[in-house]
């Protein structure tokens, strides 16, 4: 047995591992190029985070030591052994492991990024995105949720009369037509208020069609039924309170049903909190999954992978759609109090996003047990539409 002398080095070698197998013959011919980066605000006390970067001309590797894609080992120190054949001596150097993948989303497919071209912000993101901490990359991830919604319109009232005027100046037509980032497709020049806002607009004849099954049970659904729904709180009361008075006509029935049960997917939606968005599949399974997928375009923004997110701006259109379909299920005389209760939001929001749709909001006050006066609001869609004149800024005192 041949006797070694070993030194150990201090250069550290990395070891990569390619986890969609090993490289081919005919590729490493190709001269896989390999780059390495490390952390350069080291500050001590723990591992410098690096990343090592593997290019090939049809993909681009990369792994890095930290992270949930790094390898985890155990506190052991690695080792890569060099046998000198002539001289008989081995040296040791200590060496870290990068699992490398694929990298298949990037921003311009088949071009580096143009680093003289960007911003100090954004050559910063691009760092922090690699080697920041944890909490700055969530406050990375936060300013860019912000920055997504920024130039949104500041309330649903100011963006309705803007579309509704630009579109009187630029674009005349028989029938005036507006459109805001608030407010679904309005008939300005309408003669009948079923023409103001169309039902196609809210729910598509496909998706309407998909909630037949589902709206059976609340088409034949009797007191008892009704009773149980209200104390488990299985549908919103403003869905409920209209189940009471569906049509006798078996067809007009069903079509209120499927309305009323859409409404209720609406109210649902409000409701939801950022994190629901997180999941993969956001919204119930029980949901049919072409109104799933209607709504989660038109009310929610797509993030990096499956994440989704609801701008101010997206909330504001989905509690247009809430109150242009109750509008229509009411015949165009639709009662807030139970809407307020069920949305969870100041009456003075739902009048003036009422008023916004071109609405008249009506008072009633009437008297309860023990004298206690209550007022009730009834938003009223009634032609011709009134819309209310935009606030004008106040100038500075000098």
């Amino acid at each position: 047995m041949e006797r070694l002398s070993v030194a150990i080095s201090d250069k550290e070698v990395p070891l990569v591992a390619f986890a969609n197998g090993v490289i081919k013959k005919e590729s490493r011919k190709r001269k896989l190029a390999l780059s390495a980066f490390k952390h350069s605000k080291h500050k001590g006390g723990g591992k410098r985070k690096k990343v090592m970067i593997a290019e090939s001309d049809k993909l681009t590797y990369r792994g890095d030591n930290f992270g949930p894609l790094a390898v985890q080992t155990q506190p052991t120190q690695l080792y890569v052994a060099e046998v000198d054949k002539l001289t008989g001596k081995m040296t040791m150097f200590p060496a870290e492991i990068f699992n490398m993948h694929p990298v298949t989303e990037v921003d311009t497919p088949g071009e580096a990024p143009d680093l003289e071209s960007m911003s100090y912000r954004e050559k910063s993101d691009l760092l922090t995105d690699a080697f920041g901490s944890g909490k700055q990359k969530r406050a990375l991830q936060k300013r860019q949720k912000n920055k997504m919604v920024e130039g949104a319109v500041t309330s649903a009232m100011g963006s309705a009369v803007d579309s509704a005027k630009a579109t009187q100046q630029s674009q005349p037509a028989p029938t005036a037509q507006h459109t805001s980032s608030a407010i679904p497709p309005c008939n300005t020049d309408a003669k009948a208020p079923a023409d103001v806002y169309k039902l196609n607009d809210i729910i598509g004849a496909g998706e309407l069609e998909s909630l037949k099954n589902a709206a059976q049970e609340l088409c034949q659904c009797g007191t008892e039924k009704m009773k149980e729904w209200r104390d488990n709180k299985t549908y919103h009361m403003s869905v409920l309170s209209r189940l009471q008075v569906l049509p006798m006509d078996e067809e007009r029935r069903l079509r209120q049903a499927c309305l009323l049960l859409y409404l209720h997917y609406l109210l649902a939606l409000f409701q939801y909190r950022s994190e629901h968005y997180r999941k993969k599949d956001p919204l119930p399974a029980a949901w049919p999954d072409m109104v799933k997928r209607m709504m989660l375009d038109r009310f929610s923004v797509k993030l990096d992978g499956s994440k989704r997110c609801m701008p101010a701006r997206l909330k504001d259109l989905l509690l247009s759609h809430i109150l242009v379909l109750c509008l229509i299920v009411d015949n165009f005389n639709s009662p807030l109090a139970q809407l307020q209760q069920d949305l969870k939001v100041s009456a003075k929001k739902l009048q003036m996003h009422s008023r916004a749709l071109g609405c008249k909001v009506k008072s009633e006050s009437r008297k309860e047990a023990g004298g206690v006066k209550v007022t009730s609001y009834i938003a009223m869609l009634k032609i011709p539409l009134t819309f209310p004149e935009p606030a004008k800024a106040k100038k500075k005192q000098q």
